[in-house]
């Protein structure tokens, strides 16, 4: 695997660990307090900064897939539309998630309960917008998108790693017990891959 494809790899498990991290959070007693909404609202951050990297990096690939494609290709078109499709379902979520960050910043308790309600209904929905866990496009992203293309589509500065590491550093820092994204972190592999790209 390339170090772009590695990064945008890294950056989706987090992702996945900081929305599994909101559930276990979620189902904390509310009195907890304010600790609690403290770190509802990381998590919130972390996942609104990851989302807008995701739907950046899923249009450049798209974009590029589009372009690349020989024409006979209808199924990958097919399924390009469908990720699109998803994608626009995930930007609708984004918007609504950092609607509810904002308003549960404002308002505070009276605004938990209807950020509770609707994180657990994001968390619901956010698995069904996004693909597989295996790229539906790889057979053709594989063969089309190099390593120059990749770096595009990553988008990684010092500036992007270092807000990803803070903010994910802020939510394992506010995690109560139960709660830490770490502990959701996929095991390794008992074997290496067999073809290591």
């Amino acid at each position: 695997m390339t170090p772009s494809r590695r990064q945008i790899a890294h950056e989706r498990r987090r992702q996945v660990q900081v929305r599994q991290a909101l559930a276990a959070g979620l189902a904390l007693p509310r009195e907890a307090g304010d600790a609690r909404t403290r770190f509802l609202l990381a998590c919130a951050d972390y996942l609104l900064f990851a989302m807008e990297r995701l739907h950046r990096q899923d249009q450049a690939l798209g974009a590029l897939l589009r372009q690349r494609l020989p024409a006979g290709e209808q199924e990958a078109r097919r399924l390009l539309d469908e990720v699109g499709e998803r994608l626009a379902m995930s930007r609708e979520l984004e918007e609504w998630l950092g609607w509810a960050a904002g308003e549960l910043r404002r308002e505070g308790a009276p605004a938990l309960v209807a950020f509770e309600s609707g994180a657990r209904r994001f968390s619901a929905d956010f698995r069904g917008a996004a693909p597989a866990h295996r790229n539906p496009l790889s057979d053709w992203s594989d063969r089309l998108i190099g390593e120059a293309d990749w770096a595009v589509i990553a988008g990684v500065t010092a500036q992007s790693t270092a807000r990803e590491a803070e903010l994910y550093a802020a939510v394992r820092a506010a995690a109560p017990t139960g709660a830490d994204p770490d502990a959701f972190a996929p095991a390794p592999p008992a074997t290496p891959p067999l073809h290591a790209n």
